[in-house]
């Protein structure tokens, strides 16, 4: 199937079918600087899988993939859903899924480098991410949602790294009674107010 066809030049994952079996597909892999048997996804993509393609992701027919050490595996959502959005970004763009429109991304510090990874729908309501900075400093929003504050923190869920949760109940209640220097406005020491959320 694969006499004499050209080693030299050949572009790395490079397929085509066999010339006497032409029902058979056969890859270009530089790494053993020949033509091996194409597997049944290589043939499903017409691409082959070699280490030059490391980590890139393809869709057909509503079907994703990743090449991942020589072989085409189901692709996860965040590598379907980011593909092609490159790191080209502020930190703390929020952006939903290509592929699932209702998952959120972060473009964020990751171990100690900017890329996508896993947000939450509070990203997306509140319109500002919970972002490694933000969770360093827990830092509270300055506009509520649904009547109340969040705060970013590092509580990591198999998939996410940071996230927003409510504030307590003390700061959600009485925040709004006082000024930006924390000074009373309308109470006086020993005063009784009534919680602004929880009545």
């Amino acid at each position: 199937d694969t006499y004499g066809w050209e080693t030299s030049g050949v572009q790395n994952g490079k397929i085509q079918h066999g010339q006497a079996n032409e029902t058979f597909y056969y890859v270009f892999d530089a790494k053993i600087n020949g033509w091996r048997r194409a597997s049944e996804r290589e043939e499903y993509l017409q691409r082959g899988c070699t280490a030059a393609q490391q980590n890139l992701v393809k869709g057909k027919g509503g079907n994703w993939f990743t090449c991942d050490s020589s072989l085409w595996r189901d692709a996860t959502d965040i590598e379907k859903d980011t593909v092609n959005w490159g790191t080209n970004y502020t930190t703390g763009k929020v952006k939903s899924g290509n592929v699932n429109k209702n998952l959120f991304y972060v473009f964020d510090d990751v171990s100690g480098k900017n890329a996508w990874r896993h947000g939450t729908v509070m990203d997306s309501l509140l319109g500002v991410a919970c972002t490694k900075s933000r969770a360093d400093k827990l830092e509270v929003t300055e506009k509520t949602y649904e009547g109340l504050y969040y705060v970013c923190t590092a509580q990591p869920t198999p998939d996410t790294l940071r996230k927003w949760v409510p504030v307590t109940d003390l700061y959600n209640d009485t925040h709004d009674a006082l000024d930006s220097c924390y000074n009373k406005i309308k109470y006086a020491d020993g005063s009784i107010m009534v919680g602004r959320v929880n009545t």
